[in-house]
């Protein structure tokens, strides 16, 4: 592996050891980080192209947040997610159910 990934893992493993993802996801993000980063930045690369890959990759911190965003939100199908859309629609119905009963009577004295 080049020089500046290893550096960059070093980056990543001191900012992931200081998070609460969980150390099966830490490890297998790591592995991802690994295989993109090798498969981009040959061993022989320059420094100056490698810190390009780099800077486009974005920052260990960057990534961790983004990880702990994606594990912040419900997954879908969760009961909790199933929850949430019964109790919207069951508000949504009760609004159109009281715009119904208020709008009718008028609609329907309007009419005659």
């Amino acid at each position: 592996m080049h020089r500046l990934v290893d550096e960059y893992l070093e980056r990543f493993d001191a900012a992931a050891a200081a998070t609460r993802l969980p150390d099966g996801r830490r490890v297998g993000l790591r592995q991802e980080i690994v295989d993109n980063l090798s498969a981009a930045i040959p061993e022989s690369a320059t420094d100056a192209a490698a810190d390009q890959v780099l800077a486009g990759f974005g920052t260990p911190a960057e990534i961790l947040e983004q990880e702990r965003d994606s594990a912040d939100a419900e997954p879908v199908g969760s009961p909790q997610s199933r929850a949430r859309v019964l109790t919207t629609g069951a508000v949504v119905i009760v609004v159109i159910a009281l715009l119904l009963a208020a709008v009718l009577p008028l609609a329907l004295a309007f009419a005659r």
